[in-house]
């Protein structure tokens, strides 16, 4: 079994816990990314909330990997108190962890790299999504990363991938006991992996892959493989239509 954890704030956010339409599609796209990583890890997927989250309750349900949620609610306006069991989870659990963009922030987070806004646009530059945080630089779309460390993460994959974003905060830096293993001219820290330990971020978001842009299947069924637990080759085959 894997879990997938839902980060979207309770109360703030469309959370699975909350009421109303953003919550009802909110549900929806995470059943799509539950199915989609059953298919590819070829085991049962726990979705939980963030808020639900017991480390000792996930060992004993013999969960392999957790995989970390991204959120639209800016990390300032969570309770630190809410978060800490997830963040103890993050630095104590010897399971492979792999967190998708606010999940890679969180991550940096817990382990003392606090996410930052992305910093205004130049006078006159585009916005790629003015709809949220405007004037603000994010990276919002299908958009290229470049891998800078090869990594089993990146296994068949060239050097730059087009993975989908959508994000206007960022870690500046890896944290202590990182390695910075992806970036973008946007935003640097695209990818972190732990020194010791099977625990990755992304900036981006993998679960949102399509036929015309499948890296981010790619690199969801390298992180199984790593688990050992995957069953979609690589590459090749036909996409998951979730």
């Amino acid at each position: 079994m894997i879990c997938y954890v839902d980060l979207e704030h309770p109360e703030l956010g469309p959370s699975m816990l909350s009421e109303g339409p953003d919550a009802t599609q909110r549900k929806s796209d995470l059943l799509t990314v539950k199915a989609r990583l059953e298919r590819l890890s070829g085991v049962p997927c726990l979705l939980v909330h963030f808020t639900q989250v017991d480390r000792a309750w996930l060992e004993r349900l013999g969960v392999r990997a957790v995989i970390v949620s991204g959120h639209s609610t800016l990390i300032d306006d969570y309770d630190p108190r809410t978060l800490a069991p997830l963040v103890e989870l993050i630095r104590e659990t010897s399971h492979p962890v792999l967190g998708l963009c606010g999940g890679h922030q969180l991550i940096g987070l817990a382990y003392g790299e606090r996410p930052a806004p992305m910093g205004s646009l130049a006078a006159g530059a585009p916005d790629p999504h003015p709809e949220v945080a405007p004037g603000m630089k994010k990276e919002w779309g299908p958009s290229r990363v470049r891998v800078t460390t090869r990594d089993p993460l990146f296994q068949g994959l060239p050097e730059t991938v087009v993975v989908e974003q959508r994000h206007f905060w960022e870690l500046k830096a890896a944290p202590p006991g990182f390695v910075r293993i992806a970036g973008s001219e946007t935003c640097p820290v695209q990818a972190i992996r732990h020194e010791r330990r099977p625990l990755y971020g992304v900036q981006f978001h993998p679960e949102r892959y399509t036929e015309l842009h499948p890296d981010g299947r790619t690199i969801l069924a390298n992180f199984f493989r790593l688990v050992g637990s995957a069953a979609a080759p690589a590459r090749g085959g036909a996409l998951a239509r979730a």
